[in-house]
């Protein structure tokens, strides 16, 4: 049942990256990510 969630969770997440890729809000983060590291 625990495996289950975590498929669901997994795919959800993934919706989610494929929704928000469109949007400036990932090229705003990726910006983070190069100060950051």
């Amino acid at each position: 049942m625990k495996k289950l969630n975590l498929f669901v969770g997994l795919a959800l997440l993934i919706i989610g990256v494929i929704l928000v890729w469109d949007s400036p809000i990932i090229d705003i983060f990726m910006g983070l990510l190069d100060v950051i590291l």
